[in-house]
Order: structure tokens, then C-alpha cells, then sequence
């Protein structure tokens, strides 16, 4: 018999473990030392991510994240999630909370149109919930190129689920 009890995963600690390493001076300058272009370097030195099985509150992690840090902005699956994140999170987040389509029409736009995109302030960090469905959505590549365009190489992007 498995017994069951009520475990709460420490989010924190996980992603402040995780984002201290990619913080890392040494891990900072491997991505100039090994020459990587800007998308290159988003996705491979200042990703992070953490797999956890559903319903064990990643996504209220990420909600308490957008409360606590105005620099950041999160993607989600669907409308319907975007709906109950921002009814979770009050007003003023509607620019910050985006869905998985709506990221692949604005990186559909801006690969037409480069030169004439203008920037947007996605902050300092990117959350993704549910990443695997979001990049069967909107190509990984084509995020992470569109992403580049938008932020520094400081920019870190937290992939939760």
C-alpha cells in the first residue's frame, strides 16, 4: 500500500538553486567564450526548467512570482488558463500573461516583418507553464529568436511543468 499525504514542493529553492547557476560568472562568460548567437544563448545558458507532475502547484507558484516581480511575464497553454491566471492575479497583469498562440502570431509577425518590430518589455524573467504543449505550438526556434529581439542576455526564461 502507498500512503498519501500532502507534499508541497519547494519551488523556491529549486529555482533559486537553478538560477544562481545560471547566474554563475563562470557560466555567464561560457556563452560569449563559445561564441553563441543571442537565441543560442537564451535557450541554452539562461533557461532553466523544472518537471513536475500535474497539479502540484507550479502554476500558483508561478502567480505568486508575477505578484512578487513586476519584471516578469509568464505563458500559458490556453485562453482559458490565461483567464483564471489573471482573474487569480487582479488588475494590471493583462500585458504580462500571455498564451502559447498568442506568442506564436507575434513571432509569425515579426519574422515578416523584422526591422519594423518594435521592442516589448517582457521585464527580466519569462515563465513558461507547461512548456512541452507551449513549443508544439509556436516552434522553439522561432521563440527563442523572436524572445532574443525582445530582451538582454540577462533575460532568464523558467520553464515550469
Amino acid at each position: 500500500m502507498f500512503a498519501t499525504q500532502d507534499t508541497t514542493i519547494d519551488y523556491d529553492a529549486i529555482i533559486t538553486g537553478l538560477t544562481q547557476r545560471a547566474n554563475d560568472p563562470k557560466v555567464v562568460r561560457s556563452t560569449h567564450a563559445y561564441g553563441a548567437d543571442k537565441p543560442t544563448a537564451l535557450k541554452e545558458w539562461r533557461t532553466i526548467g523544472v518537471c513536475a507532475p500535474r497539479q502540484s502547484g507550479s502554476t500558483h507558484w508561478m502567480i505568486r512570482q508575477m505578484r512578487e516581480n513586476p519584471e516578469a511575464t509568464l505563458i500559458t497553454v490556453n485562453l482559458p488558463l490565461r483567464k483564471y491566471i489573471l482573474g487569480e492575479l487582479g488588475e494590471g497583469f493583462e500585458d504580462r500573461v500571455f498564451t502559447c498562440y498568442e506568442i506564436a502570431r507575434l513571432s509569425r509577425a515579426w519574422r515578416k516583418d523584422i526591422a519594423g518590430t518594435p521592442k516589448m518589455n517582457l521585464g527580466k524573467v519569462t515563465y513558461i507553464d507547461t512548456p512541452d504543449v507551449c513549443f508544439g505550438i509556436v516552434k522553439r526556434s522561432h521563440f527563442y529568436n523572436w524572445l532574443a529581439h525582445h530582451v538582454d542576455l540577462d533575460h532568464l526564461i523558467i520553464k515550469m511543468g
